[in-house]
């Protein structure tokens, strides 16, 4: 029984670092901005923000309609962006936002939302694009990413919650073959 237990605490120690970094962008900082009329060329930003556990709101093209054309809702699981106004994007190469994330290891980003078949949503390990070239959109569309990711390093205290899972699997696995 002692042998099991020692078993089962083992593996907890060695799966609690990956819970506390899965799936999450809660903590991880950032900036958000407008880019047109390609990737690179800011018309709007960067805001720098921090996700915490309550709401970080952004509003971007303020000049187009107060108080901003695009809100953007920040949350430890992902982004909601909606729109304020009605308009339409012109078909430059880029009209959008980018989001960038220098400590996260995006894996993957999915898209919902009344507007999500209107933006083409592409991202790389720390960025998320957002393209709406020639689309057009009203008050209220909206826009939902849930992003995945961790951190690309793993923390000094996860790899001693590792290390220490894997030094007591080897030590019961070791008492239970001697007995």
């Amino acid at each position: 029984m002692k042998s099991a237990n020692r078993i089962l605490l083992a593996l907890a120690l060695c799966i609690m670092p990956l819970a506390l970094h899965a799936d999450s962008i809660l903590g991880q900082s950032g900036t958000v901005e407008y880019d047109f009329p390609s990737v690179g060329s800011t018309y709007d930003g960067p805001v720098a923000f921090t996700v915490t556990g309550a709401p970080t709101v952004i509003y971007l093209n303020q000049d187009l309609g107060a108080p901003g054309l695009v809100q953007n809702t920040i949350t430890g699981s992902g982004i909601d962006v909606t729109f304020t106004n009605s308009a339409s994007w012109s078909g430059a190469a880029f009209n959008g936002e980018v989001y960038s994330f220098p400590g996260l290891n995006i894996t993957s980003v999915t898209a919902g939302g009344n507007y999500a078949a209107d933006t083409v949503v592409t991202f790389d390990s720390s960025h998320i694009y957002l393209n709406w070239q020639g689309s057009s959109f009203s008050p209220s569309d909206d826009l939902t990413l849930t992003i995945n990711g961790g951190s690309p390093i793993p923390e000094p205290s996860s790899m001693l919650l590792i290390g220490s899972g894997l030094l007591a699997g080897a030590g019961a696995l070791r008492r239970k073959l001697s007995i």
